[in-house]
């Protein structure tokens, strides 16, 4: 591996690693995670979701934090390569018989995984991160409330 590009490799995580950490650098998967990393002269951040919640209401929560956390990343400045997010969607439906007839119930809400990614330039790392993260936990604020 060559150590020159591994030094310009960071990774932000706010909370200690170890026994119990849920963040993909310890193996294991955690509410949120953001990572930054540089790429020749881009700034390259990578982010993960998960919750249980609404797919709609997370759906529309997501186009509406993207749009502004992209004004955001405008008035810093910045401007955008690549800013794109995906919504992974597993919902459980029970099935069960106790005489002749199927009941059937659903969950309150679909788990959910949204994974971000974005390429910025003329943008400082900490502030891609900061700006990526806040935009995953003000969606969070709001799809708990």
């Amino acid at each position: 591996m060559n150590t020159e590009n591994h030094e310009e490799h960071h990774h932000h995580h706010h909370h200690p690693h170890g026994d119990g950490c849920g963040c993909e650098v310890c193996g294991e998967k955690e509410k949120l995670s953001v990572t930054v990393h540089l790429q020749d002269a881009a700034v390259v951040v990578s982010a993960h979701y998960h919750v249980t919640a609404d797919r709609q209401e997370l759906s529309a929560l997501l186009t509406v934090n993207m749009e502004s956390t992209a004004a955001k990343i405008d008035a810093v400045g910045g401007f955008i390569g690549h800013f794109k997010a995906s919504m992974e969607v597993q919902t459980v439906e029970v099935f069960s018989l106790t005489d002749r007839e199927v009941h059937r119930k659903k969950g309150n809400g679909s788990e959910i995984k949204v994974t971000v990614a974005a390429i910025l330039f003329a943008i400082k790392e900490t502030d891609a991160e900061r700006l990526i993260r806040t935009m995953l936990e003000d969606i969070d604020k709001k799809v708990r409330k």
